[in-house]
Parts: structure tokens; C-alpha cells; sequence
């Protein structure tokens, strides 16, 4: 019988390419560091967007690049829709893995976000991590690995943010 990799390694979040070996050598380096999310169906992902535009209204149109699945979901916003994932799920039912590449590398397995290691987070928003907080300070560790995944972007030309849409996320994607 076959099983399935341990949660705590690059393999189980079904990364491909760079971002299983970034993946791979975040863990060999900081056996403590966590992987939050890695490979998504469009399911996972439509529901990713909504828990974040309904923690913070317009993360969407604030997090991602201009494209016509991006078009989509905001006009899709704009319809006030009262089930979020689902009415975003089926706008990305109607683009082609290509297109929605220009979206998120989370759909091929080439991105994945980290879980942030926070010292301390004075904020203006009520303790939710939203927009208005001023300032973030992580851990040693934790700066650590931002350091590190941010010139792990540069090697690979990737992408390395610590914010997306004024959410506080480590995400990196080649």
C-alpha cells in the first residue's frame, strides 16, 4: 500500500516544479515552518477567494494582476452574490487552465503560502490582520525565511509577497 506524504513536506501540497524544490528546501532548513496551502482545485481556490474578500472587501481587485478572470470576479463582486465560493467558482469554470494561469499559480502546483511567524503586529484594524495594519515584525525565524524566500523568488524569476490584497500571507510562486 501506498501512502500519501506527510503533511509536514513540499510533496503532500502537490507542488510541481520550483516550488517543490523551494518547498522541499523550506523544510529541510526550518523543520518548523508550515506549508498552508499549496496545489488547488478550482473548488479550493474559489473558496480561498472568498474567505479573503469577505474578510477583507476588495481583496480581489488589491491581490491580482489584470486579466479576464480578474474582470470576471469583480464584476462578479458587483452582483452581490449571496453564496461567495460558489458564484466564484463558476466564473472560473468558464476559463481554461491557460487563462487562469495569468491568475494564480495556486491551480498548477506552482505556489504555495507559509505560515507567517509573527513577534508582534501593532494594528488599527481590531486584531483582524487587515487593511490598516501599520506594522509587522516576525520572529528571528521568521525573518529568516522571508529573507530566504525572497532570493529563492530571484533565483527562480518568481514572485515572493508577505502581503496579498493587505492580508498578511507568505506567498511564493515561480
Amino acid at each position: 500500500m501506498i501512502s500519501a506524504p506527510p503533511k509536514k513536506s513540499a510533496d503532500y501540497w502537490g507542488l510541481h516544479g520550483p516550488a517543490l524544490l523551494v518547498g522541499r528546501e523550506l523544510y529541510r532548513r526550518w523543520p518548523d515552518s508550515e506549508i498552508t496551502s499549496g496545489l488547488r482545485s478550482r473548488a479550493d481556490q474559489a473558496s480561498a477567494m472568498a474567505k479573503n474578500e469577505l474578510r477583507s472587501p476588495g481583496w480581489i481587485a488589491a491581490t491580482y494582476a489584470a486579466s479576464a478572470p480578474k474582470r470576471a470576479l469583480v464584476d462578479c463582486l458587483a452582483t452581490k452574490p449571496k453564496q461567495l465560493a460558489e458564484a466564484f467558482l463558476a466564473v472560473l469554470a468558464k476559463f481554461s487552465d491557460d487563462e487562469l494561469a495569468a491568475l494564480t499559480k495556486h491551480l498548477s502546483g506552482r505556489a504555495f503560502d507559509v505560515r507567517a511567524m509573527l513577534e508582534a503586529c501593532i494594528r488599527t484594524d481590531g486584531g483582524a490582520m487587515l487593511r490598516g495594519t501599520e506594522y509587522v515584525r516576525f520572529t528571528p525565524v521568521g525573518s529568516d525565511i522571508v529573507s530566504w524566500l525572497r532570493g529563492r523568488a530571484v533565483a527562480y524569476g518568481g514572485k515572493f509577497l508577505t502581503r496579498e490584497g493587505g492580508l498578511i500571507v507568505l506567498h511564493w510562486q515561480e
